[in-house]
């Protein structure tokens, strides 16, 4: 674990990753890292980086409409604005039931989607004009 004086950067979403799946803040880095590219503008680069993991395209329908709200902010201060807005209301991303991710649900506590051979099977396409407005 890597320590810091600010651990969290990014305004509230929800994780799809097969070892935190809906829980909030709790982003794997390619999340975190798409998340970023995705509130910057850079929907396209997004979409590559999370299109490599089989729960990527969870990752943007879930976070969909809070991705786009914070992406529509110009200032860092009308992001938090935004979140807190969020949150106030009570609003919750739409989480589908955790989905089985083989390699992590087969032996609890061991593996994980990114260390899974490529080629085991066949990995969903991400449709980029889901995600790119």
């Amino acid at each position: 674990r890597i320590k810091g004086t600010a651990p969290r950067l990014l305004p509230f979403l929800v994780a799809a990753n097969p070892v935190n799946y809906g829980k909030a803040c709790k982003l794997s880095c390619a999340e975190a890292f798409a998340a970023a590219l995705f509130i910057c503008g850079l929907k396209e680069e997004s979409v590559a980086v999370l299109s490599r993991f089989k729960w990527g395209h969870s990752f943007l329908s879930t976070n969909a409409e809070l991705l786009d709200c914070y992406s529509r902010c110009e200032t860092a201060a009308e992001v938090i604005d935004a979140q807190n807005e969020w949150l106030r209301r009570g609003c919750t991303p739409s989480l589908q039931p955790r989905p089985r991710f083989p390699g992590v649900d087969d032996i609890e506590g061991e593996g994980s989607d990114e260390d899974e051979d490529e080629g085991e099977e066949e990995e969903e396409e991400i449709d980029e004009a889901d995600y790119l407005r």
